[in-house]
């Protein structure tokens, strides 16, 4: 599993993007703290919409937490990896 060989520690939430509560979802990024890696398989399976991807990005940039999507790759701990994200 893709996961697996990437993260130090590896939470699944069984329920859609969608859905209105997502606890493991909003416990990991609870969970995380400056200096740690948020990484996910595939966007759409992590984020309601485009919107909600960038919005939460954001909010993990300024808490100092990197973002990863493991099937584009990218990798906001880079310039280039921030770059392509925010287009």
């Amino acid at each position: 599993m893709q996961l697996e060989e990437s993260c130090d520690s590896l939470r699944i939430e069984y329920l859609s993007a969608v859905a209105t509560e997502r606890p493991v979802f909003n416990a990991v990024l609870d969970e995380l703290s400056a200096g740690d890696t948020f990484v996910v398989v595939d966007i759409d399976r992590a984020f309601r919409s485009a919107i909600d991807a960038i919005l939460t990005a954001e909010q993990l940039d300024q808490r100092g937490i990197r973002f990863e999507i493991l099937t584009f790759p990218i990798n906001t701990a880079s310039d280039e990896g921030a770059f392509v994200y925010g287009i």
